[in-house]
């Protein structure tokens, strides 16, 4: 395999195509911060938690480091900042991938103001492919990094390698900071069954921040990536 490039298209269109065949609403009106707020002068790190497990670690504990700044409840967006530093942490649980572009378009001017930024992002482990068996792991993780190292480029976590990809807010993201020369790393974590397991490395990262994760709710619901 090779190491990731660059932000390819799937191999079936089918999935962009389906996009054609949505209507576009007149007057859909744009994303707005619930509480009207200037943007944080200084944002030494700017991170951007996506998934459910990583919303379930911050709305089930996890905040008395955190100060909750704003929130979009439209697409499930909350930013907080960590308390006595100068960063700040967009989670978002969930959203219609037609979404992308207005969340890129939203995020737009904190992702050019951050000295360094930071995109989590939780899929299936049923979707990432590899040509060595992984045996009985709950978890995978991979690291797509922009050109310009920034303070987590010595992250112990190999590349992304083809033909696996990232996508939605994640890819756009990194997308800009690389078109920006400014540095961007990108954290893949596939996660088997998260309603049922902690995943060590992302607990791990979550105390590197101040933010004590919670372990997950025992469930007896079938297990379903459907909702990562």
């Amino acid at each position: 395999m090779n190491n990731y490039g660059e932000i390819a298209e799937p191999t079936s269109r089918s999935a962009w195509e389906d996009w054609d065949d949505v209507p576009v609403q007149n007057g859909t009106s744009k994303l707005q911060w619930h509480q009207k707020k200037p943007d944080p002068e200084i944002i030494e790190s700017f991170l951007i938690f996506e998934g459910q497990y990583l919303y379930d670690c911050i709305f089930r504990g996890g905040k008395d480091n955190l100060e909750l700044i704003n929130c979009v409840p439209e697409v499930h967006l909350h930013m907080y900042r960590i308390i006595s530093y100068n960063k700040y942490i967009v989670v978002i649980r969930d959203y219609n991938l037609l979404q992308t572009n207005d969340l890129l378009e939203f995020l737009k001017p904190l992702l050019i103001q951050a000295h360094d930024v930071m995109v989590v992002q939780t899929k299936p482990l049923a979707d990432y492919m590899s040509l060595e068996p992984l045996g009985n792991q709950n978890s995978v993780i991979r690291t797509v990094v922009t050109t310009k190292p920034g303070a987590a480029a010595d992250t112990p976590y190999p590349r992304l390698e083809q033909p696996n990809m990232i996508t939605g807010v994640a890819a756009g993201a990194i997308s800009l900071r690389e078109h920006l020369g400014e540095s961007a790393i990108a954290l893949i974590c596939y996660v088997n069954a998260p309603e049922n397991y902690q995943v060590d490395e992302m607990d791990a990262l979550l105390r590197q921040l101040n933010i004590d994760p919670v372990p997950p709710r025992p469930s007896n619901a079938l297990n379903s990536n459907l909702y990562i």
